[in-house]
């Protein structure tokens, strides 16, 4: 004997329905990293059933908010139920039937909401420009449409049909039974949907009139009621039902509903404008932090070879250098000039447009009168580039590196907020050394002078002076510092110059009148 054949294995629509309802609430689940409740932006983003869209162009939504739930309560119950009607459906109406009745008549219940909420407005609670009222923009998802269908068809079934076939009656209620189960759900859910917030009505009304209507459809001429309908006819009235819907859906003029559209969607160009604008700044403001790091990372590498070269510190008298008297008679000189061989310093009084002259070698002085122009000088340095560049204190504490063709800004250093008795150090002097470095002179309240390079950020040195230095020079060679300064006893008048070897630093007691580093940032010309 031949043992019996095996039944082919049939998929069925209803478990197939449940694993894609199943994956897309898991996919909203994880966009919104939570599935206890599913926020309604991304229910919109991904489909959700919203009249201002769905009806001035967006008719996909209809479909696809079929699939989607707000939570995890809002999936088990609908899939539950889905559970409870699915089979029976498949029974009476085939699985083609069965799927039909739950996709098409989901549709009219998504259509159904998507019109209620298009055709209710609300007054504006604060007030819009010109008092025009403000459409309830609610995203309606879920199965529960289609489910009513579902359960609209059955009770039609129930109806017409003289007897449940002999499967569908397997474990399932009789017809009597059956009626009133369906008339217990279908009640249920109205009442719910009437008393409960958040239900959308619109849907379980529009999905089980359309339920009853395909099934009286399909009901109508049906030769033989205890087999499911053949396919071709389901195939006609699918067909018939989706080109009526698509003519509902296109009829609908909804002028106000597209004047809103038009203004939805310059809100949602200009929000993507945005976005873009601001990924982008974060971009930009990572490749700059990126380049700053970088950078940082040179000058650190380079200011370890420059403090390697430093030369050993000397004690504060050897490290002052040479001083003269200075009994010029600019007052109010500030700024200093020295010769290209280096045996004269001019301090300029801009305000009495006096020179005074000292002669290194013999320590004379002459005091000329000179026409002054305050812009030669003021936050100009250093004199001695080729290059058509130079270096100037610019605003909100900066010194910033110019081209003096276009004046265009090419380089900026920030100054950092170091004070010392109350008083800043400030940039007098600058000098751009043999291997290409900015070199700057900084003088502060205290009777010292630091020596910084500007591209490493490394104090070069510490210089003692007699006197609170009030004008630096570089020599023409940058081995020199020429700082004109005050007497620092209150006893005792009169101004000092001194000339400071910078091979001889001071010891590092010299940074007790620092407290901290020259500059604290570097941008390019364009930053701010």
């Amino acid at each position: 004997m031949s043992a019996p054949a095996s039944a082919p294995f049939k998929l069925s629509p209803t478990y197939g329905l449940i694993a894609v309802n199943v994956f897309v609430f898991l996919c909203a689940g994880a966009a919104a990293q939570s599935l206890l409740s599913i926020p309604v932006h991304v229910l919109q983003d991904m489909g959700g059933n919203l009249a201002l869209l769905s009806l001035t162009g967006d008719g996909w939504r209809l479909f696809t908010s079929l699939f989607l739930h707000g939570g995890l309560v809002h999936i088990l119950s609908n899939m539950y139920l889905l559970i409870l009607v699915g089979p029976l459906a498949e029974r009476v109406y085939g699985r083609t039937g069965m799927l039909m009745l739950y996709l098409i008549g989901g549709l009219w219940a998504s259509l159904a909401s998507a019109c209620w909420s298009g055709l209710h407005t609300v007054p504006p609670t604060g007030g819009l420009s010109g008092g025009q009222p403000s459409l309830n923009l609610i995203v309606s998802v879920g199965a529960s449409g289609a489910l009513m269908a579902l359960c609209g068809a059955m009770l039609m079934a129930s109806l017409w049909q003289p007897d449940v076939p002999q499967d569908a009656a397997e474990g399932a209620p009789a017809k009597t039974n059956l009626s009133s189960v369906l008339l217990q759900v279908i009640g249920i859910n109205l009442v719910m949907g009437f008393i409960a917030r958040g239900v959308d009505q619109a849907a379980h009304l529009g999905g089980l009139i359309a339920g009853l209507l395909l099934g009286g459809a399909i009901g109508l001429g049906w030769p033989q009621r205890d087999a499911p309908p053949r396919t071709q006819r389901l195939v006609l009235i699918g067909l018939t039902s989706v080109g009526l819907l698509a003519a509902a859906l296109c009829a609908g003029a909804w002028p106000q509903l597209h004047e809103l559209r038009a203004e939805w969607n310059e809100g949602v160009s200009a929000h993507a404008r945005r976005d873009k604008a601001d990924a982008a700044a974060r971009k930009q403001e990572a490749a700059d932090i990126d380049a700053r790091n970088r950078a940082s990372k040179v000058r650190e590498e380079a200011a370890a070879v420059q403090r390697r070269r430093l030369p050993p510190p000397v004690s504060d008298k050897e490290a002052t250098g040479r001083v003269w008297e200075f009994a010029g008679k600019g007052g109010n000189s500030a700024f200093l000039r020295v010769s290209e061989d280096g045996r004269q310093v001019q301090a300029l009084d801009l305000i009495n447009d006096i020179v005074d002259t000292l002669n290194l070698d013999t320590g004379a002085i002459t005091t000329t009168r000179e026409k002054l122009n305050l812009t030669d000088y003021a936050e100009i340095f250093p004199q001695q580039r080729t290059d058509g560049l130079s270096l100037r204190s610019g605003p909100e504490g900066r010194v910033v590196l110019v081209d003096s063709s276009d004046q265009g800004v090419k380089r900026q250093w920030l100054r950092c907020p170091v004070r010392y008795a109350g008083e800043g150090f400030r940039v007098t002097a600058a000098f751009l050394d043999k291997d290409g470095h900015n070199i700057v002179a900084a003088l502060g309240h205290q009777p010292v002078v630091r020596v910084t390079d500007l591209d490493t950020g490394l104090d070069l040195g510490f210089y003692p002076t007699v006197g609170y230095p009030v004008a630096g020079q570089f020599s023409a060679d940058g081995r020199h510092l020429y700082i004109l300064s005050k007497y620092t006893e209150t006893e005792r008048q009169g101004r000092t110059l001194s000339m400071i070897d910078l091979s001889r630093r001071m010891a590092d007691t010299g940074k007790s009148f620092s407290n901290g580093p020259l500059i604290c940032e570097w941008r390019l010309g364009s930053e701010r």
